[in-house]
Parts: C-alpha cells; structure tokens; sequence
C-alpha cells in the first residue's frame, strides 16, 4: 500500500558523518578557544554510574570537548563556565555555546555516549539558553539519536521560540525512525544537536529520564488509547494488547478475538516461511493495527501520528498503511469484518520491526505481505500468475528489475510475491533470504542491482528459475 512520505532533513548528512568523522571532521579544538584545545588532550573519563532517577549523557563539565563532541557544517563552538544566570534546578558546572551560521548544521556526540539501559527511559532532557537578541523569532532544531553501525537514526523536531534558559523535554516514543534501515532504540549508540535554521544556543545538561515503565521509548495500547481519544474524540474504541502484538479498533469492528486469531496466523506463517527476519529481537515494541470506524477518521489520524512526531503526512488515500511498526485502516463491512488489508498491514509492520526493512512499498515487504495476505484470503494471486504465463494483458517487469527498484506499484505486488515465495521455497536459492538481509544491512538499500553477488547465479538463470517457478506456483496454489 502507499506509504507516508516524510521530510528526512539530515539522513545524506548524516551518513556522511558515520563513514568519514575520523578523515573528514574537523576536531572540536580546531573551533573552540584555546583553554578547549588544551584540554582535549587529558584522557577520556569514564562513564558515569547510572543515577537513580536518569542518565547524563552530558554536561559538559569533563575537559576536552572534543573527545566526546563533534561538529559538521557552520558551527562556532565554545564551551564556558555555567553562566550566574542559570537555574539552579540545572546540572552542571559548565555550559556550550553554538552559534549557527546556516542550517543544516549538527554537533555530534560521540560514539559509546548512549547506555544500553536507554530501554528504561522515557523522555530526553535539554536545558537550552537563547539570548534577549532573539526574541520574536523562532529556531528548530532537531535532536537525534544514531545507529553507528548504519545510517539510520531516531530524531524529533524541537521548534525554540523563548529567551533565557529553558528545559525542553522530549518523549522517546514520539520520535520519529529514519533510514534505509528501520533503528530501534537498543541500537542508539550517540545522539546529536542538528540546526535546521541558523541561531545561537547555549546547551546546558542533557540527560535522559528514567520511567516507571518497561520499555518506556514505545508505545503501549494504553498511549495509543488515549492518543486516539484526543484526536478522535467521537471514536469508541477496544483494545487487546499481547506479547505479540497491539490492537485498538472502533467499536464498529465488532468482536476482536477472531482478529487477534488471524494476527496470530498470520505472524505464525510469517515466522515459518521467513525465519531470516526474526534473528534480531524488537526490543519491546509490538507491531501495531490501529482501525478506525470510519475512512475518513482513517485519513485524519494518520496525519495526527505524524504530528505528533513533528513530522508531516498527507491523508492516505489507499485502504492501509504502515510506518514505524504501526499499521493503519478503517473497519470492514458485515461481509468482510476482517479485511486482507489488515493482514497485509499489519505483516508490513511485523516485517519491519524484525528485519528492519522499512515499510516503504519495496519489494520485499511488499512481497511477504502480498503472499500471506493471499494465502490466508486468495485474493487473486493465482489469476494474476496465470494471466501472464498465457500471455495476457497487463504490467510485467522481469525479477531482475524488480529487484533494482526502491518502490513498486500495486500492479506489480503478484510479482513481488512470486519472487519472494521463489527465494524462500526453490531449493537453488536455500539461504537466500539471510543474504538478501546481509545485504541490506552492508549497502543500507533493499534494492539488489548485484544478481551474482547476492543469490550466486547469473541474470539470465534467476530469470529462467522465476518463470520456472510461477508454473510450479500456479500448480500448488490449485491445490
């Protein structure tokens, strides 16, 4: 199904940081004052024992800025004794001040700056100072958090319109997932302070802020609960949350236990056909079905999602969508109550917490949801296939195109979902999925353009084995 197009503002930047910082940046102390470049040379301290109530990730009080802080863009730099003007209520003997002279601007944390232990916060905290000079206006930032072992981050716009200090605090599940490969929180390694405009700051103590709950960076049937009544206050809903999953329907959707029967079919199938995704745990977060009552209270939640993650969204127009680990729909008819676009959404999710592949109309997601979706409601995958092998009208690319494209449209799901039931059942291509995986996580790209590299066979022979195996598709689905 059509996904949600969002703004991803620092993502070519940010690579760029992770495969050249040690050849490319410039060290802090060739931009801060000389008392910061004397320093730089005292050795690293350890990390700090975790606190009871939160984790510092800095408060710029150890010396040498530039072992653990790194600038790109046209960033002026300086750290300084915490001014008398600061609240007492913030941590920390000294302060950083970072003037941007354009944005698109980012001051890096280090790697190893982020403990593993992140699962147990909630919320991130920044105390951040603007002068008297900027009153009226308005800055944004974006605060990230990274992934050093690939591109990938989680970040949240944070808009700054007031003078003096502040504390600014960001909840971790709202932030947005971006990249060729779909983070988790368990993966953030170092975070970062990006300028989408031009403006000066001081940054006071950053620090994360434990929660009372267990995996406090994701989303609980409760928040999402309470998150739908806000933006559809007119929407009665019902929720089943398991180990498995998440759902929260209208009350036009009628009983959930059969649902939750079909997730459960439907994740057990997935799991048994393409046990390469399910090598890396999600770490707490649980695919998501939200369905609405009605279409258009469909439409206008979608975009409210993304707002609240400071992004942007259009109202979708297909029948599902997915981003994040969320799937999306509206409720099925009398007939229908239990619509193959909530299979379809939801596997795109599963999908995409477990493999990391991003919910992005690729091939391969598109495929596994297409195929399941069919095996549990035919809904036309054996017609399509034999409308090709006799000729007939309609879209057609070859596997190897298919393969090379970022995106693939509706017409061409059958065909995604022939190659992916070829990589997973022909007995020439036994382990295949696991390389199309390493694959994506060694090149950042779902895309495959390498035929010989990937599956070990040349283009020719991967076209012959796919028509090869439509016809042994169309037999086994007349079963």
């Amino acid at each position: 199904m059509k996904r949600l197009l969002f703004t991803l503002p620092f993502l070519t930047l940010v690579t760029l940081f992770l495969s050249h910082c040690k050849k490319a940046d410039k060290p802090l102390e060739e931009t801060v004052d000389e008392t910061a470049a004397k320093e730089a040379s005292v050795k690293k301290p350890e990390k700090p024992a975790i606190e009871p109530r939160s984790l510092r990730v800095d408060n710029f009080d150890s010396p040498g800025l530039s072992n653990f802080w790194r600038a790109q863009g046209a960033l002026k730099i300086k750290r300084a004794e915490r001014p008398s003007s600061a609240p007492s209520e913030m941590e920390g003997s000294h302060v950083v001040s970072i003037t941007a002279e354009e944005g698109r601007s980012v001051f890096f944390g280090q790697r190893a700056q982020i403990d593993s232990d992140i699962l147990n916060f909630g919320e991130v905290e920044l105390w951040i100072h603007r002068p008297d000079t900027a009153a009226g206006t308005e800055l944004v930032l974006e605060v990230g958090f990274h992934i050093e072992r690939f591109p990938s981050r989680l970040w949240r716009k944070l808009p700054v319109d007031h003078t003096g200090w502040k504390a600014y605090r960001l909840p971790l599940k709202w932030f947005r997932k971006e990249g060729t490969l779909t983070p988790s929180w368990f993966d953030v390694s170092f975070m970062s302070v990006g300028f989408r405009t031009p403006g000066e700051v001081s940054l006071g103590a950053i620090k994360l802020l434990r929660s009372e709950k267990a995996h406090a960076p994701y989303m609980t049937g409760a928040d999402w609960q309470s998150f739908v009544a806000e933006t559809l206050p007119n929407l009665n809903t019902q929720l089943i949350e398991t180990e498995q999953f998440i759902i929260l329907a209208g009350d036009q959707q009628g009983d959930l236990d059969e649902l939750a029967k079909k997730l459960k079919e439907a994740d057990k199938a997935v799991r048994e056909r393409f046990p390469s995704f399910f090598k890396t745990p999600t770490q707490g977060q649980k695919p998501t079905l939200i369905i609405t009552n009605e279409h258009e209270e469909y439409q206008r939640l979608v975009p409210k999602v993304a707002e609240a993650q400071m992004a942007g969204a259009a109202a979708p127009q297909a029948g599902g969508y997915s981003f994040d680990g969320y799937a999306f729909s509206s409720s099925g008819s009398e007939e229908t109550p239990i619509r193959p676009v909530f299979i379809h959404e939801y596997i795109h999710a599963l999908v995409e917490l477990h493999a990391r592949i991003p919910s992005r109309n690729g091939w391969l997601q598109e495929g596994v949801a297409s195929l399941i979706q069919d095996d549990m409601f035919s809904v036309g995958l054996k017609g399509a296939i034999q409308n090709y092998l006799d000729g007939g009208s309609g879209v057609y690319l070859s596997p190897v195109s298919l393969l090379g494209m970022e995106r693939v449209s509706l017409s061409s799901y059958w065909q995604a979902a022939a190659l992916v039931d070829m990589l997973a059942d022909h007995p020439s291509y036994e382990g295949s999925l696991d390389n199309v995986i390493a694959h994506s996580k060694e090149t950042h790209e779902v895309k495959i353009t390498d035929i010989e590299k990937v599956f070990g066979v040349s283009k020719e022979t991967f076209e012959a084995d796919y028509i090869e195996h439509l016809k042994v598709m169309v037999e086994k689905l007349s079963e």
